[in-house]
């Protein structure tokens, strides 16, 4: 994922390069985070959470990366 700008000739700069690297950093704590321990609510503001950061990164992805 970090070197998808790579990909899309002409918008290898920093700004695509740190939206790259959020998105990234989203999904590990998205996919490494356990939810055994925790309760339904604490569960539902986590992806609520999640959700609003994938929102925000899908806007500047699109804005800084297409």
């Amino acid at each position: 994922m970090k070197e998808m700008a790579n990909v899309f000739g002409g918008y290898d700069n920093d700004k695509c390069r740190e939206v790259q690297i959020r998105g990234f950093e989203i999904g590990k704590e998205q996919n490494d985070r356990t939810t055994v321990c925790n309760t339904l609510e604490e569960e539902k503001e986590f992806q609520k959470k999640i959700e609003e950061q994938w929102e925000q990164w899908t806007i500047d992805f699109n804005k800084y990366c297409v």
